[in-house]
């Protein structure tokens, strides 16, 4: 190998890793030019992590391995595919935006209101009621 001028741990890294793929991404990358790194990250889309059947989850894989193609997406589009593919149908899956909300109110939960003098007590409670008319107007507009 290092004859070759090929490095055996970038082999190992690279290369055996496409030896699980899938076998419609195999074809694909074989038949159709897709390139191994996106193969990778198309691959993700698991029964597993889509939370379907073998079936369902063939049938994404096979609809985002054309959509890559056809629309050559570049590898960090095909990752942001993919992670939204699998949000879609996994919704334990947490998004970003989830996970910041849920990290403010736990912060807001954890605040010791005993501790804030008057002037900021009232200014707090002035921020929660905006907030709090803001949420009751969203979630009226939603039903």
């Amino acid at each position: 190998l290092l004859g070759l001028q090929l490095n055996p741990i970038s082999i190992n890294n690279n290369i055996f890793p496409l030896l699980k793929l899938a076998n419609d991404l195999k074809a694909a990358v074989r038949g159709e030019g897709l390139e191994a790194s996106k193969a990778r990250e198309l691959n993700k889309l698991s029964p597993e992590q889509l939370n379907v059947d073998k079936e369902q989850a063939l049938l994404v894989r096979e609809r985002a391995t054309q959509r890559v193609i056809q629309k050559s997406l570049s590898l960090n589009q095909t990752r942001t595919l993919v992670q939204n593919l699998i949000q879609q149908h996994d919704p334990a899956s947490k998004s970003p935006q989830l996970q910041k909300t849920n990290k403010v109110i736990e912060s807001v939960k954890a605040i010791t209101v005993k501790d804030i003098d008057s002037s900021g007590l009232k200014e707090f409670r002035q921020v929660l009621k905006e907030k709090l008319g803001e949420i009751e107007t969203l979630l009226c507009d939603s039903l």
